[in-house]
C-alpha cells in the first residue's frame, strides 16, 4: 500500500514481499537531509565504504510537509534487525527526548492508521515491557533481537491517538468493581535505562489487575483530592525494573480505555 496524500520515493532495496502484523516506530537521531538519504539509499553501516541495504518504509521530519514514504508497506526493507520481516518501519526525525512536533503528531497518526485500517494490525502501542514480537505498535527499542533503545514515547502516542474514556455501563451485579482506595502509589527511581519506560520520577496508580502513568497534572489533582478529603497521599519508591516487571503483568487504563473507544 501507498499512503495517500504522502509523497513516494522509492528506495534501492526492495527485499521481497511483506505481510505486516505490526508497526516499528522509529527515531532517526539525525536530521532530515541525512535521514532521507539513508531511507532512500541506505549507508555504509560498517565503515567499509560499502552502502549496506538499510532503508525504512516511512520518514516524518519535524517541519510541515517533510514527510515521505520510500516503500509500499507489502515491501520488505532492512529498518530493523528482528523486525523486518514482519514490520512496517516509521521513522520520526529527532532523538527519543525531542518531543514530537505538532505536524509529526498529525501525519504520523494519518500514516499509522492508514497502515493499520489496511493491514489489520491492532491500533495499540507496546511502549515498554521486556523486547518481543508484539501485533501491533511497538518501539524499537522493544523489538527481539534487536540492541536499539529508540522509541516514540507513551505521551506522544496519546497525542497521535488520545485515550478517551468510554461511557460508564453499570456492571451486572456477580461483577465487583474494584475499590479506588486498593490502588498504590509508586514513583520510579533507580532508572538504569533512561530510553526505556518508565521515565525517572514517573507516578504510578497500580492496584491487583490494572496500572495507569499519571501526567503530572493528573498526580497533583490526586494529591489535591487527598488533601481535601484529610487522607495523606505518598507514593513509594521503585526501581525501574521492577515497575516494567509489575506493570507487564497488568492492564494498562489508558490502552483499555481507547479500545473501549474504538469499539
Amino acid at each position: 500500500m501507498k499512503v495517500d496524500g504522502v509523497s513516494f520515493e522509492q528506495g534501492d532495496h526492495r527485499r521481497g514481499k511483506l505481510t505486516p502484523t505490526a508497526i516499528v516506530l522509529h527515531r532517526t537521531y539525525g536530521s532530515w537531509v541525512g535521514d532521507y538519504a539513508v531511507g532512500r539509499h541506505g549507508r555504509d553501516v560498517n565503515g567499509d565504504g560499502k552502502v549496506d541495504p538499510i532503508g525504512f518504509h516511512f520518514l516524518i521530519g519535524k517541519h510541515e510537509g517533510n514527510v515521505v514514504q520510500f516503500y509500499a508497506t507489502s515491501t520488505v526493507c532492512n529498518h530493523a534487525k528482528g523486525a523486518s520481516t514482519w514490520a512496517v518501519g516509521i521513522e520520526f526525525e529527532g532523538r527519543n527526548e525531542d518531543r514530537l512536533t505538532d505536524a509529526q503528531v498529525a501525519a504520523g497518526a494519518r500514516i499509522i492508521r492508514a497502515v493499520c485500517d489496511e493491514h489489520e494490525i491492532p491500533l495499540t502501542y507496546a511502549f515498554g515491557g521486556p523486547r518481543r514480537k508484539f501485533n501491533g505498535c511497538l518501539p524499537h527499542a522493544v523489538v527481539p533481537g534487536s540492541d536499539h533503545t529508540d522509541r516514540v514515547t507513551h505521551e506522544d502516542w496519546l497525542r497521535m491517538f488520545p485515550a478517551t474514556p468510554p461511557p460508564f455501563i453499570p456492571p451486572p451485579p456477580s461483577i465487583v468493581l474494584e475499590d479506588d482506595m486498593a490502588a498504590e502509589y509508586f514513583s520510579v527511581v533507580d532508572v538504569t535505562d533512561p530510553a526505556a519506560w518508565p521515565p525517572s520520577g514517573a507516578v504510578l496508580r497500580i492496584t491487583d489487575t490494572t496500572y495507569i502513568h499519571l501526567s503530572p497534572d493528573e498526580w497533583a489533582a490526586e494529591l489535591r483530592v487527598a488533601r481535601i478529603a484529610q487522607k495523606p497521599l505518598r507514593a513509594q519508591r521503585m526501581g525501574q525494573a521492577d515497575a516494567r516487571d509489575i506493570c507487564w503483568s497488568r492492564i494498562d487504563v489508558r490502552a483499555l480505555n481507547a479500545a473501549a473507544h474504538r469499539a
